[in-house]
């Protein structure tokens, strides 16, 4: 079993600019706490897909959308 401390984020934060998938994001704490964000939903949900994470992220961010 692999401890959730040695997983990888589905989504880098580069990726989160240049994929369009928070395109408007500014560079500052609100980036951080997407980072943040993205840890506790991958927490909560095992497993889950980046699809959906995506999805998860432009929800509770839709203003950076």
């Amino acid at each position: 079993m692999v401890g959730l401390w040695s997983q990888q984020p589905l989504i880098d934060g580069k990726e989160l600019i240049e994929e369009d998938i928070l395109p408007k994001i500014p560079v500052g704490p609100i980036f951080r706490e997407v980072m943040e964000e993205q840890t506790n939903w991958m927490t909560t949900h095992p497993g889950g897909s980046k699809e959906r994470l995506i999805e998860h992220l432009q929800e509770v961010y839709h203003e950076y959308v």
